[in-house]
């Protein structure tokens, strides 16, 4: 039960604070949305800032989940490479919500103050892991084709999150995998 009550704050806020902003959202919205009573949701949470950093710590496991399982679960690097493409833009797709208040956030510096540590530990271990793979892939600068693949990725995320299904996410996505694993590509050695 407390679970289930705590799972239904967090979705909440995260839509509320998707749609309406994070500083537009308060604690009593997202309580009688969640159809609880704003001091029950004390007890599962101190403050709003306490949702939020909830919310970005099961993103950031969400993430780390799903770059194991696209390193670990692959006999070549090419396939890793591809699953963690596809694997990526298919969890962007499932989690609009969670995407759409992280992008709203990147440039509201004085509330990513309370999760910054969050945002620099995932940041560090996304380049560690992407140096690694392309590290496998013999590219000649493995740093930088890390950096490029991760910019190339926000990049897609950010023009799907702005318009929607509209943007062929599929097609960027197999565009972005056979940049990276063709033949002649720069990034393999």
């Amino acid at each position: 039960m407390r679970e289930r009550s705590e799972e239904k704050i967090l979705t909440t806020a995260l839509e509320l604070f998707a749609t309406k902003g994070y500083k537009n959202t308060s604690i009593s919205e997202i309580a009688k949305k969640a159809d609880i009573s704003k001091g029950l949701m004390y007890n599962y949470f101190d403050s709003k800032q306490a949702l939020l950093r909830a919310i970005i710590t099961k993103a950031v496991n969400d993430g780390h989940d799903l770059v194991k399982h696209a390193m670990e679960d692959y006999s070549a690097p090419i396939l890793e490479l591809e699953h963690l493409v596809l694997d990526t833009f298919e969890h962007v797709k499932n989690n609009f919500q969670y995407w759409k208040l992280l992008t709203s956030l990147a440039h509201q510096q004085d509330i990513l103050a309370s999760v910054q540590d969050l945002m620099e530990e995932q940041k560090k271990w996304g380049i560690e892991k992407g140096i690694e793979l392309f590290t496998k892939l013999k590219s000649p600068n493995p740093m930088q084709s890390a950096f490029l693949l991760g910019a190339a990725m926000d990049g897609i995320m950010l023009h799907y999150i702005h318009t929607g299904d509209e943007y062929p996410i599929d097609a960027m996505a197999k565009s972005l995998i056979e940049t990276f694993t063709h033949p002649d590509s720069i990034h393999l050695g």
